[in-house]
């Protein structure tokens, strides 16, 4: 895009052109320096430049923390006129809704309100309406919201309504009254209700092929507010009523009942970030669901990658059968049926393992580039468009389905910070009781060298302590990567390693406790040889002379048992009950198996596996599935 002035340039004496910035509608914004070094923005005005001096005059000089302020109005040798504004170097909301597409988070909607909410009212305090109220005029610039591009302001009293003719607004968000041509504030409170509802879900209530349609829609068509959490429906549908009087009277009265919707009143669980992922509208043939901002300069094109894929997988399961019987048919392998079989998922699982190494950092590094990619070096300059895969629309006979852990719920750290130390506190107290009914219903399992009766407080520590670590690593990875979308042989991946930590964490604690786990087997003696397919990973053994696991072998069980469970489906917020005993039995049985692999005490093994998962399932966050319901043509 081709700008009228070069850098450098000086249109205006004592003014001295740095960069354009972008081009709008009534002109070009250049950022500038003032000959005593302030920063500026330097609007030319080329189109509507009537109406727009007579907005700009009636806010020359208008100070609010809030506004952007306009410091003069000037005339250059060819007779153009420039207007001199702050210069906001910090985003655009138009660009923080573009980073979050399916909706930002509520705690971010509420840090833009209140700024917007009074820098409008401070104008309509003074008799002014702004008119142009959209994304891309407003700013936030070192955590303080500002409003800004007035040049549309008009001064109306309630006596005097505008009867403007020329072009007002942008028609994403026009109020319906605009096209009649007598308006109030009243238009400024829709505009912030169709921003509030394109920050909640990332799209415009009112879109269509032409301006004219989107207009028709202004005027007759209602608002879909199902994409809306149910709380504040009722809420932005006011503040989007078709007829001025039945909208709230001012702004900040629109900003304090969403507010007290957000917040709510005696509601026991409050889910308002994961309900403003909420459902969206489904496309059809076709049909784009984020409308395309006019865009300021070269489109970038946002870089697809497995990991912002829906995965469409599940027809590996009958090749790897049909391998297995291959496998087993043809002899290959050693040590029978169970050697065959046991050495054939072994070599399975370690392609896996390959293949989720190199998908992860694949991810990773297209994640990477992609940062780079959409970074700017500051400036209001409005966000560009993308493309989008568009997603297959499912056809469901049901009215609502819902929210399952592998729906996207956006979450800040603070929260996940919070529930995570909430289930850590919890888990403690919960491995401890079932810990006491283990010690209740077998002594024996914490039995000494001084016979039957004694329990050994070292054996304890080391079940108890090894227990805790493994549930705060479950629910600390779980909770860390909680309603993102995230390829699941990469969630597996890190689980894996989260594993192989607390195994090698609670070697460390045998060994400090001065205490090893029940030699192998756990009834044997110490020159009895485990009955598992590996007592070596390469020339590392999994148990020493006397029979006790070693840090290898603690990392091989809980490194496996990490991995091959879905651990995000036992704490997530969204899971279908808060303890499923089906889940409880399947961890046990995979712990068995893990034992016949990997030589490791396997009643030791099943019982951590069994506390482990009871203890992540209680302790963890859940809300009622009839809290997350959503109508069903969303899914």
């Amino acid at each position: 895009m081709k700008f009228t002035f070069a850098p450098e340039s000086r249109p205006l004496e004592g003014y001295t052109i740095k960069r354009a910035i972008y081009r709008g509608g009534f002109g070009e914004v250049y950022y500038g320096l003032t000959d005593a070094g302030r920063e500026v923005a330097m609007k030319l005005l080329q189109n509507n430049s009537e109406v727009e001096l007579r907005g700009v005059q009636q806010c020359l000089n208008l100070s609010h923390p809030n506004l952007v302020t306009i410091f003069d109005i000037k005339q250059d040798g060819d007779g153009d006129h420039w207007i001199i504004m702050e210069y906001v170097a910090g985003e655009t909301l138009d660009a923080a809704i573009r980073r979050h597409p399916d909706g930002m988070p509520m705690e971010e909607v509420r840090r833009w309100l209140p700024g917007m909410a009074a820098g409008i009212e401070f104008l309509h305090d003074r008799g002014l309406v702004h008119r142009d109220l959209k994304p891309a005029n407003v700013f936030s610039d070192n955590g303080i919201v500002k409003v800004g591009d007035v040049g549309l302001s008009k001064f109306i009293t309630p006596s005097r309504r505008s009867a403007q003719t020329q072009s007002v607004g942008t028609v994403y968000y026009m109020a319906p009254e605009v096209a009649k041509g007598r308006y109030g504030k009243e238009v400024d409170v829709y505009a912030l209700g169709i921003m509030l509802y394109e920050m909640l879900t990332g799209a415009v209530p009112f879109d269509g092929e032409s301006t004219g349609e989107i207009l028709m829609k202004h005027l007759a068509s209602e608002p879909d507010l199902a994409p809306l959490p149910p709380r504040i429906q009722p809420v932005i549908a006011k503040a989007l009523a078709k007829e001025p009087g039945e909208r709230y009277h001012s702004v900040r009265a629109f900003a304090d009942a969403f507010n007290v919707a957000v917040v709510g009143r005696g509601e026991a669980i409050d889910i308002d970030d994961a309900s403003v992922e909420g459902p969206r509208r489904p496309r059809v043939n076709g049909e784009k669901r984020y409308r395309a901002r006019p865009a300021h300069g070269p489109a970038v094109h946002q870089r697809t990658h497995p990991m912002a894929c829906d995965s469409q997988g599940g027809g590996v399961w009958p090749w790897l059968l049909l391998g297995w019987l291959v496998f087993i048919m043809f002899g290959f392998g050693r040590g029978g049926f169970v050697g065959a079989t046991m050495g054939y998922w072994t070599l399975v699982g370690i392609g896996y393992l390959s293949w989720l190494a190199i998908q992860t950092l694949n991810s990773s590094a297209h994640a990477f580039y992609d940062g780079l990619r959409e970074g700017n070096g500051g400036g209001h300059v409005a966000a560009r468009p993308v493309t989008r895969r568009p997603r297959a629309v499912r056809l469901s006979r049901k009215r609502y389905r819902e929210l399952n852990p592998d729906d996207r719920r956006p979450m800040t750290f603070r929260r996940r910070l919070a529930e995570w130390s909430t289930s850590a506190a919890f888990s403690s107290a919960i491995v401890a009781v079932l810990t006491a009914g283990v010690a209740a219903v077998s002594p024996r399992f914490f039995q000494n060298n001084l016979g039957l009766g004694h329990l050994d407080p070292a054996a304890i520590g080391l079940f108890v302590a090894t227990a805790l670590m493994a549930v705060w690593a479950v629910t600390g990875v779980c909770k860390l990567f909680e309603g993102m979308r995230m390829e699941r042989g990469s969630r597996r991946l890190l689980l894996l390693l989260a594993g192989a930590g607390v195994g090698l964490a609670a070697w460390g604690t045998s060994n400090f406790l001065m205490v090893d786990a029940p030699n192998l087997p756990d009834t044997g003696s110490v020159s009895s040889n485990p009955d598992a397919l590996f007592t070596n990973v390469g020339t590392l053994p999994l148990y020493d002379l006397n029979g006790h696991p070693t840090a290898i072998g603690y990392m091989m069980f809980f490194g496996t048992l990490f991995m091959f469970r879905r651990w995000w489906w036992h704490c997530g917020a969204f899971r279908a009950t808060r303890f499923r005993i089906s889940s409880l039995l399947l961890t046990v049985m995979l712990a068995y198996f893990i034992t016949l692999i990997w030589a490791f005490p396997q009643v030791w093994g099943m019982t951590w596996a069994a506390i482990i998962s009871s203890a992540v399932q209680l302790s963890a966050p859940w809300i009622p599935p009839e809290q997350r319901r959503i109508p069903a043509r969303a899914a």
